[in-house]
């Protein structure tokens, strides 16, 4: 297992740390020995064996914490929420060295997170857990694309997916893009990514919108809107920076395949 708060012995060294839990076992000291510079070879802390852990950065102390997990040699290995105490820019390179590793050693792995983009990337499964209950199982892209309920689809996603109450939409489809939803359908899904700000060629269904606050982001912009007749917070992410302030009146457009319905009520998906 793999600790969120890595749960190294702070007055032993990163040698001793790796090859504690194989003396415990009865190891030999050979075979102790080659496990543990195996280990950190392939995790790249060859040069750390000596160190004690408070003179190791918080990313060679995960790399360690990795180690002693992988010494052993396990059947599985369980991660606890492993890269929550890094910042932004290691939790990246973690995330990549964590997932190569896997690939590497091919041994089935238990990840828990918070991260929705860490467990995109990282798992072949998702279990979306909510208050202890299952929520959805399925590959990654199959919860994105299909989510089974209104709390699968905002947290997979960010900005979070919109949620509008279908009498809303339909007040403003003029070209009957809502006539396909079942009929159970009350409130109605869309992700920032599919509100368009120009017309697309197929059918579409036009929200009027005031810009409350643009947010640059680099290759992205997120814009929040304040649609007319609603008071639904609304997300638009778009790409680049388009030539629009706060405060301008703006339409925004959603076509028929970005529309994911929903029952209130039950909290489930309503098309299959």
């Amino acid at each position: 297992m793999v600790f969120q708060n890595y749960a190294l012995y702070p007055h032993m060294t990163v040698y001793n740390n790796l090859a504690y839990g194989l003396k415990n076992r009865g190891f030999k000291k050979d075979d102790i020995d080659q496990r543990v510079r195996t280990a950190a070879k392939m995790l790249e802390i060859e040069d750390f064996l000596e160190r004690k852990p408070r003179k190791l950065s918080g990313g060679q102390r995960q790399r360690v914490a990795m180690g002693r997990a992988l010494v052993r040699e396990p059947a599985a290995f369980l991660f606890d929420e492993p890269l929550s105490n890094l910042d932004a820019k290691l939790r990246v390179q973690m995330r990549v060295e964590i997932k190569q590793l896997q690939r590497r050693l091919k041994t089935t792995s238990l990840y828990v997170t918070h991260d929705q983009l860490g467990a995109m990337t990282l798992g072949d499964r998702l279990v979306v857990l909510n208050a202890g209950q299952i929520e959805q199982v399925g590959t990654p892209m199959e919860i994105y694309a299909r989510p089974a309920t209104m709390f699968v689809a905002e947290f997979i996603c960010s900005p979070a997916m919109n949620m509008l109450p279908l009498d809303y939409l339909a007040q403003q489809d003029t070209q009957g893009v809502l006539s396909q939803l079942p009929k159970e359908t009350d409130t109605v899904g869309i992700r920032p990514d599919d509100m368009q700000l120009a017309p697309p060629a197929a059918p579409y269904i036009t929200l009027n919108a005031t810009l409350m606050l643009f947010e640059a982001a680099g290759a992205e912009s997120h814009l929040y809107l304040n649609l007319a007749g609603s008071d639904q917070p609304t997300v638009v992410r778009t790409a680049g920076q388009p030539p629009v302030s706060e405060g301008e009146t703006l339409q925004v457009y959603v076509t028929s395949d970005a529309l994911h319905p929903f029952n209130s009520a039950t909290g489930k998906r309503t098309a299959h």
